[in-house]
């Protein structure tokens, strides 16, 4: 039952990013310097597009925890391990698609936010032990 739940909270924060990119996505018909303004603006360090990330990749580091801990049965190390590949390749894979994505925009700064994320999740799980 908890992987289930774990399941649907997965789909529901990749539907979440989906309907984002789709707003964005009607940034087609703006002309560029718009475009390139509203870049600049998602890009900032605190923006909403950072605390996004973070918050993604705190989410998925505890999924993967879960997953490891629980269903796989493994050790708490072990599975602090996987939690940590297990979010860093979301996040990666993520701003691999975002640099050949037309309407992406491929950060350094994204993944410097995915790392705290991760880093905030493991703060959860190992203060939950």
């Amino acid at each position: 039952m908890k992987l289930v739940i774990c399941l649907i909270l997965t789909c529901l924060l990749f539907a979440q990013e989906l309907y984002a990119q789709d707003k964005t996505s009607s940034l087609n018909s703006v002309n560029a310097n718009i475009k390139q303004s509203l870049r600049k603006e998602r890009d900032s360090m605190l923006g909403k597009d950072k605390i996004a990330h973070a918050m993604a990749s705190a989410y998925l580091a505890a999924v993967g925890y879960y997953l490891a801990r629980e269903e796989a049965s493994w050790s708490h190390e072990r599975s602090l391990g996987f939690a940590v590949g297990f979010s860093l390749s979301f996040g990666v894979s993520k701003e691999i698609y975002d640099k050949y994505d037309i309407n992406g925009t491929s950060s350094w700064r994204d993944m410097v936010a995915n790392v705290c994320g991760i880093a905030l999740g493991l703060l959860i799980i190992s203060g939950s032990k």
